[in-house]
């Protein structure tokens, strides 16, 4: 995406293109871009709609329009156009990923999996589509298969302390307690003056009973910033 001084540059350059030929796709397409990336969503949801009534065919206009309605929350609406958009290129790893965002954020896990794990089969190397099938599948509560996804992402991102955190919390969620005790001491390992894995690694001995060791990993995350509130 253009950054933010780019795109002003850039649109009274796509506006007088579309001036002298209101039938140029791309120059909506682009100056569609540029309002984007200005905060200017009105302006670019007109053009990308310019778009698909010059060119059809054009599938990235529909993703573009369907990224405006899931940050806007018209999230029916951002559904409909990554459907669209994969309609008219079946092949786009990121199309399914993003309607599975959106359907992530419906509350409708199992079509989340599924988007993500259609993503995958397209694309399967990258990281950020197994953290959030891994998510999708936390909500449902299939904590095995969330665990699978986290540790493939960390085969590919080994220090990203969120997937590390989120794969923790689900030997959490499944009451392996242990199991999470170690995960997040492979986190401190690696963040050691992160305050988060101390206050989750509390949060775990409390659960166990283990009270003196929970006011250890507070007292811990206390130095490296944390400010409890009671």
């Amino acid at each position: 995406m253009l950054d933010h001084r780019k795109a002003l540059r850039a649109i009274p350059l796509f506006s007088q293109s579309i001036a002298e030929n209101d039938k140029c796709a791309d120059c909506y397409m682009q100056r569609g871009l540029a309002y984007q990336a200005i905060g200017e969503l009105g302006k670019a949801e007109f053009d990308f709609k310019k778009v698909f009534e010059l060119h059809p065919a054009f599938a990235d206009s529909h993703r573009a329009l369907g990224e405006i309605y899931h940050k806007t929350g018209r999230l029916d609406d951002a559904n409909r156009e990554y459907t669209e958009a994969i309609k008219r290129d079946s092949k786009h790893a990121m199309y399914y990923y993003y309607r599975g965002l959106v359907r992530e954020d419906q509350k409708n896990h199992s079509a989340a999996i599924a988007d993500f794990s259609y993503a995958i089969k397209l694309q399967p190397v990258k990281d950020r589509y197994y953290k959030s099938r891994a998510l999708s599948y936390s909500k449902n509560k299939e904590y095995g298969k969330a665990i699978a996804d986290y540790t493939k992402s960390l085969e590919m991102q080994p220090d990203n302390l969120n997937a590390m955190l989120a794969r923790a919390e689900c030997y959490v969620d499944a009451h392996k307690y242990e199991e999470a005790l170690t995960k997040y001491g492979e986190a401190i390992k690696a963040h050691p003056h992160d305050a988060r894995c101390y206050v989750a690694r509390a949060n775990v001995y409390r659960l166990i009973g283990n009270n003196d060791l929970a006011d250890k990993d507070r007292k811990r995350a206390t130095s490296e910033g944390e400010n409890f509130s009671f």
